[in-house]
């Protein structure tokens, strides 16, 4: 009964993307345990928040996860090219963002952004697919301008996709 109610809890606070059925909003994806935490550190039960404040702490606690998750350069694996032709030849290997790029402002902005679709990954992975205005890197030797953004254990890491591996996701994804 309990996660039925959270369930609901959550759908009410933000609806399903309309773009595809098999995205999530962020609240749908956080895991109940993850919720109760955090409204707990609140003062407030999800009974109260729903009904006495509107979901507000909810949907407090999911920005204060953003807010809160520290970066993670991974080795610096996608940020090795020197140039433009070597982040190309890279990306075959590993996506590479274009050099001189501020990588880290560019995840950071696309988690906060209200453009873009979640998807959950296991239990305590998040995914954030966003489309950008330029291109951004390359994957598999094609330039993108997407990238997928993850959450995990307070730890946000991000790359370029290409259009095709994004697809696995987001099926309407276009160039």
């Amino acid at each position: 009964m309990r996660s039925k109610y959270i369930a609901v809890l959550l759908l009410s606070v933000v609806g399903l993307f309309p773009n595809n059925s098999n995205a999530l909003t962020l609240e749908q994806c956080v895991r109940e345990e993850m919720i109760h935490s955090l409204l707990a550190k609140q003062g407030v039960t999800p009974t109260s928040d729903q009904n006495a404040h509107r979901s507000y702490y909810t949907r407090k606690a999911i920005r204060t996860l953003i807010e809160t998750a520290r970066p993670s350069e991974h080795g610096f694996k996608h940020t090795s090219a020197r140039t433009v032709a070597e982040a190309r030849e890279k990306s075959f290997q590993i996506a590479q963002y274009l050099p001189g790029l501020n990588h880290l402002l560019i995840e950071r902005t696309a988690m906060r952004s209200q453009t873009g679709e979640w998807f959950a990954h296991g239990n305590t992975t998040l995914y954030k697919f966003v489309r950008l205005d330029k291109p951004v890197g390359f994957d598999q030797g094609e330039e993108t301008r997407w990238i997928r953004v993850e959450i995990s254990s307070g730890v946000f890491h991000g790359h370029p996709m290409s259009v095709a591996r994004v697809r696995k996701y987001v099926k309407d994804a276009q160039w």
